[in-house]
């Protein structure tokens, strides 16, 4: 039999000990300065959205933020929906003024299958808020809104000073539908699928800023209990309408089927 093996202790000298000490501190001090680093290059944090919404962003030049080129479309919020970032609430009808609650066929999102790239109406202002916030943003105000439909008070329309018609707008054009069940939305009675009118686009290529739905901006009327101004015109109205600056103004718990939302993401 072999005899028994023991292990003998080793004493370090002290030097050695502090010497492993100090390598051990700068190893840790170079990876949280890696991680700091990284951290850094990454840019800044947005929210849970951000990257899932599918959001095309034009940055905007000299302004510090970009603007959605589209109108929130019902894709859009449907993601947010899953995802637990919007409430989908009361989405399927038409509340205004004292009225109550009521279905109307013409809000998208009970009849969303297959229309994914219809702007999302029927909501209101708090929902666009909600689904701009969670893609990293805000709704613009209406002074944002307005400098990109008249590219900085240079233009009567976004696309320019011709009279709008439905070469480049989603509009009630009574002059081109007249006789017409429904001369709405071009003929349709409806707003139409996003970037469906190239030719109306803006300056800087934001689709819809005129007809399709109006849409919410983050500015409030100076009253006690402030409603909120939405800008741009929809599938139901006239020309006049259109115009850059024209201006509505609703209670923030107001929806109906011809509003809906457009994102800012400051930058």
């Amino acid at each position: 039999m072999l005899p028994a093996v023991r292990a003998l202790p080793i004493a370090w000298p002290s030097s050695t000990l502090a010497a492993a000490a100090l390598v051990g501190l700068v190893a840790l001090v170079a990876l949280v300065a890696l991680v700091a680093l990284v951290g850094c290059r990454s840019g800044p944090k947005v929210a849970s959205g951000g990257h899932e919404a599918g959001v095309d962003w034009i940055d905007i030049p000299g302004a510090g933020y970009a603007l959605a080129k589209t109108e929130i479309t019902v894709g859009q919020y449907a993601r947010c929906v899953e995802r637990g970032g919007c409430a989908a609430y009361k989405l399927e009808g038409i509340e205004w003024k004292e009225r109550p609650w009521i279905a109307d066929a013409r809000c998208i999102w009970g009849r969303r299958q297959g229309l994914d790239d219809r702007p999302m109406n029927c909501i209101d202002w708090n929902q666009a808020d909600e689904f701009c916030r969670w893609v990293g943003g805000r709704l613009p105000t209406k002074e944002e809104w307005i400098k990109e439909a008249s590219n900085g008070g240079q233009r009567t329309y976004p696309w320019g000073d011709e009279r709008p018609d439905c070469e480049r707008a989603v509009m009630d054009d009574w002059q081109t539908f007249e006789g017409f069940e429904d001369r709405k939305g071009c003929g349709a009675g409806d707003a139409w699928a996003v970037c469906s009118k190239p030719a109306g686009n803006s300056a800087h290529g934001l689709c819809d800023l005129a007809g399709n739905v109006n849409e919410w901006t983050a500015t409030q009327e100076l009253q006690e209990t402030p409603p909120r101004y939405n800008l741009g015109g929809s599938f139901e109205n006239p020309g006049a309408s259109l115009r850059a600056g024209f201006l509505l103004i609703n209670p923030t718990g107001f929806r109906i089927h011809s509003l809906g939302g457009r994102c800012l993401k400051p930058r």
